[in-house]
């Protein structure tokens, strides 16, 4: 249980680190902004 934990986590920070950089060099985030929280 804790090594499912911890590779979800894993997972979920990695998701987050490529959304912020698909956002960060997104030309369309200007157009979108909605997309960035």
């Amino acid at each position: 249980m804790e090594l499912e934990t911890k590779l979800y986590v894993s997972l979920n920070n990695n998701l987050e680190a490529v959304a912020y950089l698909v956002t960060a060099f997104n030309p369309f985030t200007k157009e979108y902004p909605e997309l960035v929280n």
